[in-house]
């Protein structure tokens, strides 16, 4: 692409930022959170391209282009000062777990020009902490630090309790 998309800040103040690539000049600049560790992605969702980005006060959606914020979804960080993990993107649902926050699937939806953001489902026996999960074959893969192991479950299946151990 053309750009370099990323937060810029410190734990009080920051934003998403676009700088283009051959010049280094900003070609747009969202928001005024916090930044944090989790990087944003890129994500295509309801036919909108977009950057995916987490930051210290919630998940948001912006639009590639011009940096306008299509919708939110509040999850602030908690405890620690971090969002470290980057959420995961698969089949139109971001997949986001933080320290003892467990893991979530969101899935924002444009309807009549509105972005609405639903939580599908959210299990607290498995978190992610400093590294990120990973979606290979509609599993989710990551490390939770609750048993310093590898965890994977199936996405395809909406969670209203923990999953089943591996």
């Amino acid at each position: 692409g053309d750009k370099v998309i990323n937060l810029f800040g410190n734990e009080e103040h920051g934003a998403l930022v676009a700088l283009d690539v051959a010049t280094g000049d900003t070609a747009w600049s969202q928001g005024k959170d916090g930044a944090c560790y989790s990087s944003p992605f890129p994500a295509e969702i309801a036919g909108v391209p977009q950057v995916v980005a987490w930051n210290h006060r919630a998940i948001v959606g912006v639009e590639s282009k011009t940096g306008r914020l299509l919708w939110e979804y509040p999850f602030p960080h908690k405890t620690h000062n971090q969002n470290m993990p980057t959420p995961a993107f698969h089949d139109g649902q971001i997949l986001v777990g933080g320290e003892n926050r467990g893991i979530h699937g969101l899935s924002p939806k444009l309807r009549n020009g509105k972005w609405t953001v639903t939580k599908n489902w959210s299990q607290m026996e498995v978190a992610l902490d400093m590294s990120s999960a990973i979606v290979a074959d509609g599993l989710l893969f990551g490390m939770s630090p609750f048993s310093l192991s590898c965890r994977c479950f199936s996405i395809a299946v909406t969670f209203s309790s923990p999953p089943p151990p591996p």
